[in-house]
């Protein structure tokens, strides 16, 4: 039984700290012995209290939620991040109670309890602000702008992703940064306010290529792209589309290849340059078949441009 197998990490990891507990939860959670996998995070998150670690707290409290999302037991999840957020709650531990609050609002969102979590996020950003924690707030701030749009309240989430940008600012995470303006060119292209999101799409761009994160950039090229598109501006939105494409490969990002592909496919389209289109709509679906994505409204939307283009080219089909 795995219980044997790992009784000896277990020991040395008591000694070594919370980190390594949390290794061994994982060496449980491979042999899907959830049983073990759940008693050792929570032994992880009382030595985390014990020696107050407050990333260590954090860390172990993110695995006994994972422990549960694993075996799709979100209401244990849920209560598993209640009981902790009382505990610090009772022990006047504001900084514990904040990073739990906002693991409770994302906890939620993910069980379906959306208005729970939108009055969870509020909390947890209240909570954070007391206690001067940035990295929380702003996590809970992406939070309630995520409990926002599915909620259909636009000006509230583009409101929100404004202050979750300040918060990225003021702990100088360029990543988060990028990833707030990604959230804020959506909802401005939700409102039709093209030129507000291809700025903001321009400078996601260089916050992720300062940050090294290669896949993000090629998808915020993209998005450029479709913006020029909705422009009408087909040589600009082909020339993103071209320089996304080039990013996705270096990335190793097969799906993102088959998007950027298929964008460069609607630029050649919209310049009516119908062999190029008809040349990389063929590398779309010879990429469809190798299985690199699966989307079967752009493959048969790529079908259908083969069999138009084909036709319009005079070849038979």
């Amino acid at each position: 039984k795995a219980l044997m197998s790992f009784k000896k990490e277990e020991e040395l990891a008591l000694l070594e700290g919370p980190a390594e507990l949390v290794k061994v939860v994982q060496l449980y959670l491979d042999k899907r012995e959830y049983e073990d996998s759940l008693r050792v995070a929570n032994d992880a998150l009382e030595l985390a209290r014990d020696i107050e670690d407050d990333d260590a707290k954090e860390l172990a409290l993110e695995t006994v939620v994972r422990v549960f999302t694993v075996q799709s037991d979100l209401s244990g999840a849920v209560d598993a991040v209640k009981e902790a957020v009382d505990f610090y709650k009772e022990e006047d531990d504001k900084l514990g109670e904040a990073s739990a609050m906002s693991m409770l609002a994302s906890t939620l969102m993910k069980k379906g309890d959306v208005e729970e979590a939108l009055a969870a996020a509020k909390e947890s950003i209240k909570a954070c602000e007391e206690c001067d924690y940035g990295k929380g707030k702003a996590a809970a701030l992406a939070m309630l702008v995520k409990v926002q749009t599915q909620k259909g309240e636009s000006a509230e989430a583009m409101k929100t992703s404004q202050e979750w940008l300040a918060a990225l600012k003021e702990i100088g995470d360029k990543q988060g940064q990028a990833q707030a303006i990604e959230s804020l060119v959506q909802l401005h292209l939700g409102r039709g306010e093209t030129d507000s999101a291809l700025k903001l799409a321009k400078e996601a761009v260089q916050l992720f290529k300062a940050a090294g994160d290669g896949k993000r950039e090629a998808s915020a090229m993209l998005m450029k792209s479709k913006i020029y598109s909705q422009q009408k501006a087909s040589e600009k939105a082909l020339k993103s589309a071209d320089a996304a494409l080039k990013a996705m490969r270096a990335a190793g990002d097969s799906e993102g290849e088959v998007e950027a592909l298929y964008a460069v496919m609607s630029a050649h389209l919209a310049k009516d340059d119908s062999a190029k289109a008809l040349d990389t709509a063929g590398e779309v679906l010879s990429l469809f078949r190798e299985g690199k994505k699966t989307d079967k409204l752009m493959e048969s939307t790529a079908l259908v441009t083969v069999a138009n283009l084909l036709l319009k080219l005079g070849d038979p089909i």
